[in-house]
């Protein structure tokens, strides 16, 4: 019953885990750190400065944010974001640029066919 009284963060406290050693497990240690913060109820901003408070080395990126989101059951997204494609910017190139013949003989190396 203890427990029931407790804040987030003294419930943070008490299930984490010491980090381990850099070179030992830090990285899947952060994903430990990350359930206990989400089942402690920490909030994101809270849980992130806990965590790297307890890493025995420096955080890789946004290693902390991305094991706090898969901890949530989240994905964490790692595409490229491209801009939608300008169709009229297309459509001028491919009527200006290069065709297939003007490339072949641009080619430094011949290119030869069915052969």
């Amino acid at each position: 019953m203890k427990e029931a009284n407790s804040s987030p963060l003294q419930k943070f406290r008490q299930r984490v885990k010491p980090c381990p050693e850099p070179g030992d497990g830090v990285h899947p240690w952060t994903y430990h750190a990350s359930c206990c913060a989400v089942d402690a109820g920490l909030p994101d901003g809270e849980a992130i400065l806990e965590i790297e408070a307890l890493m025995t080395r420096d955080p890789n990126g946004s290693e902390i944010e991305d094991a706090l989101i898969s901890a949530r059951g989240g994905k964490v997204r790692r595409s490229p974001r491209w801009s939608p494609p300008n169709l009229i910017a297309i459509q001028k190139i491919t009527q200006q640029g290069f065709t297939v013949l003007d490339l072949i003989s641009k080619s430094p190396k011949p290119i030869r066919f069915g052969i």
